[in-house]
């Protein structure tokens, strides 16, 4: 998450010390719901034909997000569009999801499956209009997101296995602007679908493994303040 902040924040300073006009610069802090579908596969390593059992996940999470974004507008004669460096961090708490299995000598009661994002790095290409003094906008993102994913056991002896990893993202929104002199307040709501998050580990207490597999969905509504130079 540490790199992803220190790539934005570099992304905000290009952008305030350019001094071509239609560069901008801002801030902005949002609201998430976050939701994770997926797959709990526990696998019995110690059978004969290696068996298995899988129980659905889908579990959600709101919280809080933040960003910084830095971007150009091009004009056009009827619309004009725009590129967007953005990147932040999210403060949700972990989306928890408790899961029962039992298979031969596998018992994976008392398991929950976890996830939750740390931060995120995107870039966006869209086009807006001005309407009746307020800039109605659409664009497509792409974004990279760092995840922690994993699950922990009460069973003994007790377990808790996680990994960091990354999810690319695609994320479709639309926006509404209006200037207030120095500055424009803005509302953006986006899509964000990531691919699948992974987790494999291996349970000491039998020959065992649990697997997690999720995709992130969110549902994201930012307020944002802008400034253009």
């Amino acid at each position: 998450m540490k790199k992803i902040l220190l790539v934005s924040a570099v992304a905000l300073c290009a952008a305030s010390t350019a001094s071509a006009h239609n560069w901008y610069a801002g801030v902005g802090l949002g609201w998430k719901e976050g939701k994770y579908k997926g797959d709990f596969k526990a696998l019995d390593v110690g059978a004969p034909n290696g068996s298995s059992q899988t129980a659905k996940l889908s579990m959600s999470k709101e919280g809080f997000l933040a960003k910084v974004f830095a971007g150009h507008k091009f004009k056009g004669e009827v619309l004009d569009w725009f590129v967007q460096l953005n990147g932040g961090f999210d403060a949700s708490k972990k989306a928890k999801k408790d899961v029962s299995l039992n298979i031969g000598l596998v018992n994976m009661n008392g398991s929950t499956s976890f996830v939750r994002r740390l931060g995120f790095l995107g870039v966006d290409l869209g086009v807006s209009k001005d309407i009746k003094g307020v800039d109605c906008s659409f664009k497509i993102g792409a974004l990279v997101s760092q995840f922690e994913v994993g699950y922990s056991s009460t069973q003994d002896p007790a377990y808790t296995g996680k990994n960091t990893t990354y999810a690319v993202g695609f994320a479709p929104g639309i926006g509404l602007e209006k200037n207030l002199g120095m500055l424009s307040f803005g509302m953006t709501y986006e899509y964000q679908m990531h691919t699948a998050l992974k987790h494999r580990s291996s349970y000491q207490r039998v020959s065992s493994e649990g697997n997690v597999l999720l995709k992130p969905r969110d549902h994201v509504v930012m307020m944002q303040l802008k400034k253009s130079f």
